[in-house]
């Protein structure tokens, strides 16, 4: 599973309150390659979880064949953030931090309608 934060921030000298959910998805793995891996020697069964988690396996014969030569690179989770501020100068305290945390940048924030 992914991870949740929740922060709250009172700033006296506003009299406001910003409350932030941060929600991390978990890493996708890459995928394996199957047809690639019984190519290089490696029996469908246990070996194939081994190099899925990234671990190097030993084949009949000896060999070894590392994950990197079948499985696909996998994809960092997504990250969501809800923001409930007063106004968006709270914004880019909270883009520093997501960042601090290895987030990716967010896009740019909307104004809300009206």
């Amino acid at each position: 599973g992914g991870k949740a934060q929740a922060r709250s921030r009172h700033d006296p000298s506003r009299g406001s309150c910003v409350v932030s959910y941060v929600l991390r998805f978990p890493d996708v793995p890459g995928k394996l390659d199957a047809a690639k891996a019984r190519a290089l020697g490696v029996p469908a069964g246990p070996l194939f979880a081994k190099l899925k988690s990234g671990q190097a396996v030993q084949v009949p014969g000896g060999k070894t064949v590392h994950a990197s030569e079948c499985v696909e690179e996998g994809a960092k989770g997504a990250y969501v953030a809800i923001l409930a501020c007063p106004d968006e100068r709270y914004v880019p305290t909270l883009v520093q931090t997501l960042a601090e945390q290895g987030a990716p940048p967010p896009p740019p924030p909307h104004p809300p309608p009206g």
